[in-house]
């Protein structure tokens, strides 16, 4: 009976999870560097996001790991502004601008994103789809700085949304890998998926619905110890643990 009534519970809630808002203004999440983050070949970042407001003036960063000195420029990959407004873009900073999405990603819905790269093709995916895809040999460099979500440290870039199950994996994922990952849409699934090669596993639930999220530990599930720290800026008001806000419409 107890089980029936936790089953029930849970399909009520499909998917239902914490989440964690970043107000666009001066919010950031921050993850230490490490070797494990040291992602210039093959790998995959994914996430499940929901834009609480869009300013189209100002792109707006969502993976920023990148030194704004040379042999530092990893990776950045933002919502775009001007001729591609609204636009997922791909670039390793200062060095090129490797891919635009297809799409414009300019609604407050719930979305999965993720991006790929094997070698030397790289694949954008919105809501399990392939929605741009490029070959390009531009080497990345290895960054030691900050991985930051919500915001580019280094040309201050704030993001307004709600973000959860934020993941990276030292491996690009297949097609059909990204597709299992928005269907399930599943608290914790980026651990049944390529879980050995998984580097960073944030489910952001680990602060409470309403409470500030400033200094507070979100954890690493993967099990490399990439543990995110929460900054508010100076306002101390806008970034807040949200409970079950990013449900499917």
């Amino acid at each position: 009976m107890i089980i029936r009534i936790f089953i029930i519970s849970m399909l009520m809630c499909f998917p239902c999870w914490a989440d964690v808002e970043c107000d666009g203004t001066d919010d950031t999440i921050q993850i230490s560097d490490s070797s494990s983050l040291a992602l210039t070949s093959s790998w995959t970042y994914a996430l499940w996001m929901k834009r609480t407001a869009i300013d189209n003036a100002v792109a707006e960063s969502f993976v920023s790991h990148w030194n704004s000195t040379s042999a530092g420029r990893q990776i950045l990959i933002y919502f775009t502004t001007g001729g591609n407004v609204n636009k997922i873009q791909v670039d390793i900073p200062f060095i090129a601008n490797i891919l635009t999405s297809t799409n414009e990603v300019d609604d407050t819905s719930l979305h999965h994103i993720a991006v790929t790269k094997s070698g030397n093709d790289w694949v954008i995916y919105v809501d399990g789809a392939s929605d741009g895809s490029v070959t390009d040999a531009t080497a990345q460099e290895n960054s030691t700085a900050v991985l930051s979500i919500c915001n580019d440290i280094v040309t201050p870039q704030f993001t307004s949304i709600i973000i959860s199950e934020y993941s990276a994996w030292n491996i690009a994922l297949s097609a059909t890998e990204i597709s299992q990952l928005y269907i399930g849409g599943l608290r914790r699934l980026p651990l049944q998926i390529q879980s050995s090669k998984l580097v960073l596993d944030l489910s952001l639930d680990d602060v409470p619905d309403g409470q500030n999220a400033d200094g507070r530990t979100f954890r690493d599930l993967s099990g490399n110890g990439n543990d995110a720290t929460g900054d508010d800026g100076a306002n101390n008001t806008g970034m807040t643990g949200l409970a079950g806000r990013l449900t499917y419409q």
